[in-house]
């Protein structure tokens, strides 16, 4: 993938421009771009649309599309109403728009959405794709809860990524930022080096 480089500054200036709360993501988006260049961008939450119009100025070729359960929000910014919680109703997003690239949960945040939508729809990330989960403070908030909080699932995954040499869900990397997580999609498997074998490479990395 051709990475685009932005600095911290032209995606805050874009953020605030068009009136989403991802400024508080600003440099951590610039890290993420940097490393892919997508063809299909799939958001859960369009609520005002600002982060739909964003990904639209950062990547002009690719397309974006945007689902929300709330059936009067701008259809050329939400693309598909329905609820994440519905298994059904994602598989019948990713029939319509292909595989995507890039997927951001910046939905209902409730801790059973959150991994139904990461079921479904992680597995039909292209290789090398990533799974960004937004506003992660909310695993700790009750309000939220009905299962188990989506920071623990990632816990789970600490062990399989690290340790595993391939896991079921292809979770190749895990990049933890404050209140966000990135998931990289990816098969590490052994490779025959002569007589030595190699480890494919698995990453966690916290930043803070």
């Amino acid at each position: 993938m051709t990475n685009h480089e932005f600095t911290r500054q032209e995606i805050y200036d874009e953020f605030f421009r068009q009136r989403t709360d991802k400024v508080k993501y600003s440099q951590t988006y610039a890290e993420v771009f940097s490393r892919i260049d997508p063809k299909i961008i799939l958001e859960i939450g369009v609520a005002g649309g600002g982060g739909i119009r964003a990904f639209r100025t950062f990547f002009p070729e690719a397309k974006v599309y945007g689902i929300d359960y709330d059936p009067n929000l701008n259809p050329d910014e939400c693309h598909f109403v329905g609820d994440q919680a519905d298994s059904e109703f994602l598989e019948r997003v990713i029939s319509q728009t292909g595989q995507p690239d890039l997927v951001i949960d910046d939905g209902s945040h409730r801790w059973s959405d959150l991994r139904t939508s990461f079921d479904v729809l992680f597995p039909h990330l292209t290789e090398g794709g990533l799974y960004i989960v937004e506003d992660l403070e909310t695993s700790y908030v009750d309000f939220f809860g009905d299962t188990e909080p989506f920071t623990e699932f990632l816990k789970s995954l600490l062990d399989v990524t690290v340790h595993e040499w391939t896991n079921e869900m292809s979770v190749c990397s895990m990049h933890l930022y404050p209140r966000l997580a990135v998931l990289e999609k990816g098969t590490p498997t052994l490779m025959d080096l002569g007589h030595d074998w190699k480890l494919a490479e698995a990453v966690l990395t916290i930043n803070i």
